[in-house]
Protein backbone atom coordinates (compact mmCIF):
# COMPACT_ATOMS: atom_id res chain seq x y z
CA UNK A 1 0.00 0.00 0.00
CA UNK A 2 1.18 3.75 -1.00
CA UNK A 3 0.64 6.25 1.24
CA UNK A 4 -0.04 9.94 0.23
CA UNK A 5 2.15 12.31 1.74
CA UNK A 6 2.44 16.20 0.83
CA UNK A 7 5.83 17.40 -0.76
CA UNK A 8 7.41 19.18 3.00
CA UNK A 9 6.54 16.09 4.36
CA UNK A 10 8.20 13.70 2.45
CA UNK A 11 11.41 16.35 2.29
CA UNK A 12 11.16 15.94 6.31
CA UNK A 13 10.78 12.31 6.38
CA UNK A 14 13.86 11.87 3.55
CA UNK A 15 16.05 14.19 5.40
CA UNK A 16 15.45 12.39 8.83
CA UNK A 17 15.47 8.51 7.49
CA UNK A 18 18.44 9.10 5.45
CA UNK A 19 20.18 10.71 8.24
CA UNK A 20 19.36 7.70 10.20
CA UNK A 21 21.15 5.23 7.33
CA UNK A 22 23.61 7.53 7.45
CA UNK A 23 24.44 7.17 10.97
CA UNK A 24 24.04 2.83 10.97
CA UNK A 25 26.38 2.90 8.35
CA UNK A 26 29.05 4.99 10.43
CA UNK A 27 28.48 2.50 12.97
CA UNK A 28 28.78 -0.65 11.08
CA UNK A 29 32.31 1.12 9.40
CA UNK A 30 33.55 2.38 12.71
CA UNK A 31 32.82 -2.05 13.87
CA UNK A 32 34.99 -2.94 11.26
CA UNK A 33 37.67 0.09 11.90
CA UNK A 34 38.05 0.57 15.29
CA UNK A 35 39.90 -1.50 18.17
CA UNK A 36 36.72 -2.84 20.04
CA UNK A 37 38.86 -2.41 23.35
CA UNK A 38 38.88 1.40 23.10
CA UNK A 39 36.63 2.90 24.93
CA UNK A 40 36.74 5.93 22.68
CA UNK A 41 35.74 3.49 19.81
CA UNK A 42 32.94 2.28 21.72
CA UNK A 43 31.60 5.97 22.96
CA UNK A 44 31.53 7.05 19.17
CA UNK A 45 29.31 3.88 18.79
CA UNK A 46 27.17 4.67 21.48
CA UNK A 47 26.37 8.48 20.02
CA UNK A 48 26.27 7.22 16.53
CA UNK A 49 23.46 4.71 17.87
CA UNK A 50 22.04 7.64 19.87
CA UNK A 51 21.57 9.85 16.86
CA UNK A 52 20.16 7.07 14.73
CA UNK A 53 17.33 5.99 17.05
CA UNK A 54 16.38 9.90 18.13
CA UNK A 55 16.54 10.65 14.36
CA UNK A 56 14.75 8.03 13.18
CA UNK A 57 11.68 8.71 15.62
CA UNK A 58 11.56 12.22 14.88
CA UNK A 59 8.85 11.96 11.87
CA UNK A 60 6.78 9.73 13.87
CA UNK A 61 6.71 11.87 16.75
CA UNK A 62 3.50 14.86 16.65
CA UNK A 63 4.93 18.36 15.52
CA UNK A 64 3.20 21.65 15.25
CA UNK A 65 2.92 21.87 11.19
CA UNK A 66 2.71 25.03 9.69
CA UNK A 67 -1.36 24.76 9.58
CA UNK A 68 -1.10 24.69 13.80
CA UNK A 69 -2.06 21.08 13.69
CA UNK A 70 -0.01 18.97 15.79
CA UNK A 71 0.63 15.50 14.03
CA UNK A 72 3.33 13.12 12.99
CA UNK A 73 4.81 13.26 9.74
CA UNK A 74 4.28 9.77 8.86
CA UNK A 75 0.99 8.61 8.72
CA UNK A 76 -0.20 6.39 11.40
CA UNK A 77 -1.16 3.42 10.26
CA UNK A 78 1.76 3.22 7.59
CA UNK A 79 3.42 1.10 10.50
CA UNK A 80 0.25 -1.35 10.27
CA UNK A 81 1.50 -1.71 6.86
CA UNK A 82 5.10 -2.93 7.40
CA UNK A 83 6.08 -6.58 7.70
CA UNK A 84 5.42 -8.35 10.77
CA UNK A 85 9.83 -8.05 11.75
CA UNK A 86 9.29 -4.25 10.64
CA UNK A 87 6.38 -3.57 12.96
CA UNK A 88 8.26 -5.10 15.75
CA UNK A 89 11.47 -3.76 15.34
CA UNK A 90 9.47 0.05 14.60
CA UNK A 91 8.13 -1.01 18.10
CA UNK A 92 11.01 -1.74 20.00
CA UNK A 93 13.21 0.97 18.52
CA UNK A 94 10.33 3.65 20.06
CA UNK A 95 9.99 2.31 23.16
CA UNK A 96 13.58 1.93 23.54
CA UNK A 97 13.60 5.69 22.34
CA UNK A 98 11.41 6.67 25.17
CA UNK A 99 12.73 4.58 28.06
CA UNK A 100 16.59 4.83 27.08
CA UNK A 101 17.96 6.91 24.59
CA UNK A 102 15.76 10.27 24.72
CA UNK A 103 14.60 10.03 28.43
CA UNK A 104 15.52 8.41 31.92
CA UNK A 105 12.68 6.36 32.55
CA UNK A 106 12.31 6.13 36.41
CA UNK A 107 11.24 2.49 36.31
CA UNK A 108 14.27 1.38 34.26
CA UNK A 109 17.66 1.96 35.82
CA UNK A 110 20.57 3.37 33.20
CA UNK A 111 22.24 -0.30 33.89
CA UNK A 112 19.88 -1.56 32.06
CA UNK A 113 20.65 0.44 29.30
CA UNK A 114 23.80 -1.14 28.32
CA UNK A 115 22.05 -4.36 27.01
CA UNK A 116 20.65 -1.96 24.11
CA UNK A 117 23.92 0.58 23.67
CA UNK A 118 25.35 1.11 21.60
CA UNK A 119 22.84 -0.83 18.72
CA UNK A 120 23.53 -4.73 18.05
CA UNK A 121 25.34 -5.31 14.60
CA UNK A 122 23.21 -7.73 13.99
CA UNK A 123 20.01 -4.92 14.38
CA UNK A 124 21.81 -2.36 12.00
CA UNK A 125 20.30 -4.79 8.61
CA UNK A 126 17.16 -4.66 9.91
CA UNK A 127 17.41 -1.42 11.13
CA UNK A 128 18.25 -0.03 7.26
CA UNK A 129 15.63 -2.74 5.77
CA UNK A 130 12.88 -0.86 7.86
CA UNK A 131 13.66 2.18 6.82
CA UNK A 132 13.67 1.48 3.18
CA UNK A 133 10.08 -0.36 4.05
CA UNK A 134 9.00 2.82 5.07
CA UNK A 135 10.33 5.00 1.97
CA UNK A 136 8.89 2.59 -0.12
CA UNK A 137 5.96 3.29 0.77
CA UNK A 138 4.99 7.10 0.64
CA UNK A 139 4.69 9.13 -2.13
CA UNK A 140 3.85 12.66 -2.99
CA UNK A 141 0.19 13.52 -3.14
CA UNK A 142 -0.92 15.03 -6.46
Amino acid sequence: MRFRISKEALRVIRTDLKRTTAYLNLIEAAKKADDPESQAAALNREALSLAAVVTYCRPFTACVRKDGKKKPWIPKNLVNDLSSNSQFLHLRITMDRNRFWAHADENDPRDKSKEILPLKKSVIPEFQHLIQEIMDRLEVQP
